[in-house]
């Protein structure tokens, strides 16, 4: 997927929204249209993109976002977990592709391969894949975002929404972001699925309580 090219005046509408004071939208997600410069809102990135393709009368219609306010939607941290986890292993939990879409859960009745997922408390965003698991995944760009890695460098990123099946409970219109050789589940996912993570140091275990 190619980059978004933003417009003279798309570019000046973002560099507003980024610096803008405004109590009432700062912390919203604008989507702005990367020709025209017109502002769509929403609470996530799925609603202002359904407000924009609304308003526009365009299903495919593609954006860039912006968190009001804020230089990125999202920030993206790899956290290393202390404690009883040895230092240089990271929590992780199993994902699974079948039939076009993913199902997160413990085991695969067919004892294929999982791809391993980071359970990443620095992630504000819900998942993470690289373009290969997003090839076999039926999903809708929704356009591009440009989050801040840890350091603060800022890198652009493809933005998707797919349903998504955690165990028994299936999600809609989860948002995923496309990046290279990363498979991540961050705390807006954690938050939705579950009401409490519950890492066990002791036994080496992620429970996930409902």
């Amino acid at each position: 997927m190619e980059r978004l090219k933003l417009s003279p005046k798309a570019k000046e509408v973002t560099a507003r929204l980024v610096d803008s004071k405004d109590s009432e939208s700062v912390g919203h997600i604008a989507a702005v249209d990367p020709q025209t410069g017109e502002i769509f809102y929403g609470k996530t990135v799925a609603e202002a993109a359904k407000e924009g393709r609304k308003n526009k009368n365009d299903p495919k219609a593609v954006f860039f976002f912006v968190r009001v306010g804020y230089p990125s939607v999202h920030v993206l941290k790899t956290v290393r977990l202390q404690g009883y986890i040895y230092q240089d292993f990271f929590p992780k939990a199993n994902g699974y592709i079948r039939n076009g879409s993913l199902k997160l859960a413990y085991s695969d009745p067919d004892n294929d391969p999982p791809l391993e997922f980071i359970v990443d408390t620095g992630f504000s965003g819900s998942l993470v894949l690289d373009a290969s698991a997003m090839k076999n995944i039926e999903s809708d760009y929704i356009g591009e975002d440009e989050i801040t890695l840890a350091g603060g460098v800022k890198h652009p990123v493809n933005i998707y929404l797919s349903d998504v099946a955690v165990d028994t409970l299936r999600l809609t219109e989860v948002e995923i972001i496309e990046m290279q050789d990363e498979y991540l589940i961050g705390m807006a996912l954690m938050r939705v699925m579950c009401k409490k993570v519950v890492f066990a140091f002791e036994n080496n275990e992620i429970l996930f309580e409902a």
